[in-house]
């Protein structure tokens, strides 16, 4: 990947244990390869820093953005994703 598209979110511990398969199919949607994930036990998240196509191109050496991943799981089982810088 030559562009720097990095970016930072958090993720419920919980969302992740009882949604292991939905997880998996929106790592995947997103292609994002993880940089950095550390548990933060005081409000119970994972943060993640990595790479995905879906987060903007910044410069190097620039801290990695914050943003906020909308789900929606839709009647057919599929899953819609969106990606809000916050």
């Amino acid at each position: 990947m030559s562009e720097n598209r990095i970016g930072k979110f958090n993720i419920s511990q919980d969302f992740i244990e009882q949604n292991i398969e939905e997880v998996a199919e929106i790592f995947t949607i997103l292609k994002f390869v993880p940089m950095r994930v550390e548990s933060l036990f005081v409000n119970n998240t994972i943060e993640m820093i990595g790479y995905s196509h879906m987060f903007k191109e910044i410069e190097k050496k620039m801290c990695a953005p914050e943003y906020e991943i909308n789900i929606t799981k839709k009647e057919n089982g599929t899953i819609e994703i969106q990606v809000v810088e916050v």
